[in-house]
């Protein structure tokens, strides 16, 4: 009567292949991580710069309505002294008007970046549509 050992190596080798393919997977996942990170993080950058951009463009925008207000408002003066014509008042108001489309078309592109980096920064229950404020 005799004892007979079988043991089959065949399962080490399979399992060595098994644990260095999910060593290299968790690397590759790992190395996805960080370039999702590194590029959220410029994305957020370029988003920031962007809204303050913006920022200054409004505060520029805003200045310049003040301007051409005043503009309109000694053109109606003259317009009711005769001094300027129908047209050129007209054409002053028309001024003011995409003035302060263009200044309404920049605030609307604000509030864009606003939402991209709060979408950037995962930070939804503190946005509020009311804010103006960049």
């Amino acid at each position: 009567m005799g004892l007979r050992l079988n043991w089959d190596i065949s399962n080490l080798y399979s399992k060595h292949q098994q644990d260095q393919i999910i060593a290299k997977t968790k690397l590759q996942i790992d190395s996805q991580k960080q370039e999702f990170l590194l590029q959220n993080k410029l994305t957020l950058i370029q988003s920031t710069q962007n809204a303050q951009s913006i920022l200054a463009q409004l505060k520029e925008s805003a200045r310049i309505i003040t301007l051409q207000e005043r503009i309109v408002s000694t053109s109606k003066a003259q317009l009711k002294n005769g001094v300027l014509s129908v047209n050129d008042f007209i054409s002053d108001v028309l001024k003011l008007n995409a003035l302060r489309l263009e200044y309404n078309y920049q605030e609307i592109e604000g509030l864009m970046q606003i939402f991209e980096i709060r979408y950037h920064l995962n930070e939804w229950e503190t946005f509020e549509m009311g804010n103006k404020d960049l």
